[in-house]
């Protein structure tokens, strides 16, 4: 039997993270480690997700914000802003970080003292 949890998802695009790069990273090459961190990212986020004890997980994923030189994509879960505060803690939470035409990702479960924001 199909699990009838739902999950609550905030994502930009694959394409919009891509063409928010500066346009002389935007090789090939990088859109595949690209596509294949935000593969990876969107699955961890939904299994996280459906690992935590409350009524409607919230899966958030930001567009690129600057800092310096380099490009973040932060995202994480938790229970969903528009519910009650529960006592659902961040189950999980993470970075693509993009610089130059390279590319990697950080990520780890948190407690919620640790939680963004």
């Amino acid at each position: 039997m199909l699990d009838p949890r739902q999950v609550s998802l905030s994502l930009p695009s694959l394409d919009s993270l891509f063409c928010g790069l500066p346009e002389e990273w935007q090789t090939k090459a990088l859109r595949d480690k690209l596509t294949d961190a935000y593969r990876n990212a969107v699955t961890a986020l939904v299994l996280a997700a459906l690992q935590l004890e409350c009524p409607l997980p919230y899966v958030m994923m930001l567009p690129w914000r600057q800092v310096g030189s380099q490009y973040l994509c932060e995202y994480w879960v938790t229970a969903s802003p528009v519910q009650a505060p529960t006592d659902c803690q961040w189950s999980f939470a993470g970075v693509i970080v993009c610089w130059e035409g390279n590319l990697r990702v950080h990520h780890t479960p948190v407690d919620d003292h640790d939680a963004p924001g």
